[in-house]
């Protein structure tokens, strides 16, 4: 499954061999939106994020076959998504919902770490 036309229209580029560079692509778009339209970059990183989580249950039946299947390429999008959210969240008061998005990121980190 790769990611949406819309995804990839938003990131400004065509789609990269790799799809998780394409959601990191979206992400950074958000990030230049913030300063100048923080709705539309509020509205892109949810509509990212939402696309990209859409792809977990994929990684979890590769990580249970033995492979990653790109589970830490997906964790690495999903951390600049969730990152960029919760700082955009957090300058714009919305405190408490930036804590539940770190704590995801916490949870995405602990379940993908080495160790």
């Amino acid at each position: 499954m790769g990611c949406s036309q819309s995804t990839a229209a938003a990131a400004g580029a065509p789609a990269p061999a790799d799809k998780y560079a394409t959601y990191v692509n979206a992400f950074h778009k958000a990030k230049t939106l913030e300063a100048t339209q923080p709705d539309a970059a509020e509205e892109l990183y949810r509509k990212t994020l939402a696309e990209l989580e859409a792809l977990q249950p994929q990684q979890d039946a590769a990580a249970a076959g033995g492979g990653n299947g790109g589970a830490g390429r997906w964790a690495a999008a999903m951390d600049v998504g969730l990152l960029g959210l919760g700082r955009l969240l957090e300058a714009r008061g919305k405190h408490a919902e930036a804590v539940f998005h770190r704590r995801r990121l916490d949870i995405i980190r602990s379940g993908t770490s080495a160790d």
